[in-house]
């Protein structure tokens, strides 16, 4: 089921691909932009050239590492952004930039360069931000649904060799946020852990960062739980970060109009959901996944 969810949502952006020219998927930690984006490339047509981004630290150095991708050694005596517009001049391609949080600026630059300079282009982003270039179209990916979350557990932890009922498949997932990385860390804690134990430690405020442990390596980040919602946090301005602590303070749904109310100044809930921490539900009010509210309540008790 989690399969025809990914095809889903790769026909949704590869309909976005075709009205418009610069299409970023957004979401919040974990939840599956790069597999989407990965997706996308395989089936879209075009030859497609992808770039993980996040050994990239700085920002002058982002038209060089994209040269490098599409092999322009040849251009040698030429700016990178300046090779990159002469060999996709005249070509139809599909550059795929994944990971664009922490370069924002640099990939909004060098993306509306490249699509003036090339007719041919299109560009696939994924960010926790948006690029905000004139004419992007974005695709906000959202937590899995429960029944989706659900089989993706039951299905990574037969993997591993543990079997689950899908009664305590639920149980487990009631304790995460609905985001691939955690179910897929979930269920690697099942080769040394019952579901019921885990269900059990998952429930105690602060142990999903003990246990959602063991991930991959690549990219680090997402190794561990902790380490993908600090990524987050890092690119957070100060007053980001300090409205995310105080909203760990609310345990459900929450009018913006409230935290305004309490917290006067400094950031906005819509600029936290603009950075895929908060989530925006269908009646505009907003939610603090249980992982992002936990975090931010670490932090709230180091401020004191």
């Amino acid at each position: 089921m989690p399969e025809i969810l990914d095809h889903e949502r790769a026909a949704d952006v590869a309909e976005l691909l075709h009205d418009a020219r610069l299409v970023t998927i957004t979401g919040m930690a974990g939840v599956g932009k790069t597999r989407l984006a990965r997706e996308v490339a395989r089936s879209a047509g075009l030859p497609a050239f992808g770039l993980d981004l996040t050994e990239c630290r700085a920002p002058g150095m982002l038209p060089q590492a994209v040269a490098g991708v599409l092999g322009l050694a040849r251009y040698t005596d030429l700016p990178p952004a300046e090779a990159l517009a002469r060999t996709l001049l005249n070509r139809s391609a599909l550059l795929v930039l994944d990971t664009c949080e922490h370069l924002t600026v640099a990939c909004a630059e060098l993306a509306a360069y490249l699509l003036d300079a090339a007719p041919g282009l299109r560009i696939l982003a994924t960010s926790r931000r948006t690029l905000s270039v004139e004419g992007e179209r974005v695709l906000r990916l959202g937590p899995l649904r429960a029944e989706y979350s659900v089989r993706l557990l039951m299905r990574r932890a037969a993997a591993y060799g543990a079997v689950l009922p899908d009664y305590m498949a639920a149980r487990i997932c009631a304790y995460l946020d609905g985001d691939p990385l955690s179910i897929e860390l979930a269920a690697r804690r099942l080769r040394h852990m019952s579901g019921k134990r885990l269900s059990e430690r998952l429930s105690m405020p602060g142990e999903r960062f003990t246990l959602l442990t063991d991930g991959p390596t690549e990219p680090l980040r997402h190794h561990t739980l902790r380490a993908a919602i600090g990524w987050s946090h890092e690119l957070c301005t100060r007053e980001e970060r300090l409205l995310w602590a105080r909203l760990s303070a609310f345990p459900a749904e929450f009018a913006a109009g409230q935290a305004e109310l309490l917290f006067p100044g400094g950031a906005r809930p819509a600029d936290l959901a603009a950075a895929s921490v908060l989530l925006a539900t269908a009646d505009g009010r907003y939610l603090l996944p249980l992982g992002h509210r936990e975090y931010g309540a670490d932090w709230l008790a180091q401020l004191g």
